[in-house]
């Protein structure tokens, strides 16, 4: 992803090529909650896809607890079942 920023120097535009922030820090929430290998990468796809616009650290590690304990399903509404359904079968 890029963002344009203005050199402080020659106060021109810049693109400046960022990572995507809330993936990142979901990686990391999911990494230190003690997910692994393909329950990581679900909870991270889960989280991206379910609120795009991203979530506070403290939701996404009671998300992370969830997936932990295997819960996520029975703590999801309607339409969060249907994309764990979903992604499931895509990663898992």
């Amino acid at each position: 992803m890029a963002i344009m920023e203005i050199d402080t120097a020659t106060q021109k535009k810049i693109r400046k090529e960022v990572g995507d922030s809330f993936t990142d820090r979901y990686r990391r929430v999911g990494e230190i909650a003690g997910l692994k290998a393909r329950r990581l990468d679900l909870y991270v796809a889960y989280m991206n896809s379910r609120w795009p616009k991203g979530q506070s650290t403290s939701y996404a590690t009671e998300w992370a607890d969830r997936f932990i304990r295997g819960t996520e399903v029975a703590r999801s509404d309607l339409a969060g079942v249907r994309l764990l359904e979903k992604l499931n079968k895509e990663i898992l």
